[in-house]
């Protein structure tokens, strides 16, 4: 069964989001996982990848967009398209992509799905309806809260 993980950002811009997805981005990739990031967006996934190359001189994630050739090898995947898989066993949901009804079968491919929102009223009531949603389905889920600590897990 895949496991859907809600992560609350403490901003309200596609920005902050942006902002603390390397740190998610290094643990997965340092459990050995391959990740698909459905973007909302070309221009969102476009600016992703520009922030991924910059975000920090001795730093590097390896990514790509799913523009490019032999894609699905990529250890990142930036896509728009929530059903890429390729060899990607995580995939992390920006601005809403998960849905509001979002069907398992849309990323039963996956071991583990992390949806990663802002703190904005509109991302934080579609993630309710998300999680509502998932619930009934008898999804594992849990959800965290960043904080100035770090992610706390609330559920």
């Amino acid at each position: 069964m895949v496991a859907v993980q809600f992560y609350q950002v403490d901003g309200t811009t596609p920005g902050e989001v942006d902002g603390v997805l390397p740190s998610l981005l290094s643990k997965i990739r340092g459990a050995g996982y391959n990740i698909v990031i459905a973007c909302p967006s070309l221009e969102r996934r476009d600016r992703l990848n520009n922030w991924l190359w910059v975000y920090e001189a001795p730093s590097f994630l390896p990514h790509g967009t799913s523009e490019e050739s032999q894609n699905l090898q990529q250890p990142i995947l930036l896509t728009t398209d929530i059903g890429t898989v390729g060899e990607s066993s995580v995939l992390i949901t920006l601005g809403g992509m998960l849905g509001e009804k979002p069907e398992s079968n849309d990323f039963i491919s996956y071991s583990k799905v992390l949806n990663v929102f802002d703190a904005s009223n509109g991302q934080t009531a579609s993630a309710r309806k998300s999680w509502k949603y998932l619930n009934s389905q008898q999804v594992e889920l849990s959800y965290f809260a960043q904080t100035a600590q770090g992610w706390r897990k609330q559920a």
